[in-house]
């Protein structure tokens, strides 16, 4: 399947990259530092390929001994990703900047050391109908116009992004990273196949935000 500049084939396993109460929507952006022998091995050979990963997170607690000597079961949905921007330090770690490309669910794991790999599939249909969300799009620009929020710089960003051309569903989506930092609000949003289900989660977001600023403006 292709994504923007990047193809993916489902046939193959895709590294995975679990971390805790870490979870990234697809169009959205994730800076991380590589600092752990498996992940830079991990990055290194993803970088030799296609810069592919499947960013995911954990079904649970998981304790230090499990973190880094077991393999700590992991919730099924998760996000593609590719990475967009990297920069390997003297010592041997890694500055990535992950992009978010699609909706997977895990199939199966295949066994591979000294990091994980495993087979997807993706949930979403492709391409999505960008003309049914016409309404969505007019009520989030609305909303991220509002006065109390246009002075915040990633709303700018969303703003620009929308002028730009970006479609509806990557403007819920990155909003969606922007007004719900909570990391289970987030996998319930990665989980949600509906965009306008997205929408509609993602506008009383703004509306909490909004008011909550508004609040302290008053104050």
């Amino acid at each position: 399947m292709q994504f923007g500049d990047v193809t993916i084939d489902f046939r193959k396993s895709l590294p995975v990259f679990p971390l805790p109460d870490s979870v990234l929507l697809p169009s959205g952006q994730m800076p991380l530092h590589i600092f752990e022998p498996r992940y830079r091995a991990m990055t290194s050979e993803a970088l030799d390929s296609f810069g592919l990963i499947a960013m995911g997170t954990f079904d649970g607690p998981v304790s230090q001994e499990e973190y880094w000597n077991g393999f700590p079961p992991l919730r099924p949905s998760m996000c593609a990703a590719s990475i967009r921007d990297w920069k390997k330090l003297p010592d041997g770690r890694y500055l990535i900047v992950l992009l978010g490309l699609c909706r997977v669910r895990l199939l199966k794991e295949e066994p591979n050391e000294p990091y994980r790999r495993a087979f997807f599939e993706p949930t979403e249909p492709d391409p999505v109908d960008q003309s049914k969300l016409s309404v969505e799009r007019a009520e989030l620009l609305q909303l991220l116009s509002d006065p109390y929020l246009r002075g915040i710089e990633d709303v700018r960003d969303l703003r620009s992004d929308a002028d730009a051309g970006a479609e509806t569903t990557a403007l819920i989506d990155r909003s969606i990273m922007v007004f719900a930092p909570d990391a289970e609000l987030r996998y319930k949003m990665l989980e949600e196949i509906s965009p306008q289900q997205r929408a509609t989660f993602l506008f009383k977001q703004i509306e909490s935000v909004r008011e909550l600023i508004q609040r302290r403006s008053q104050n």
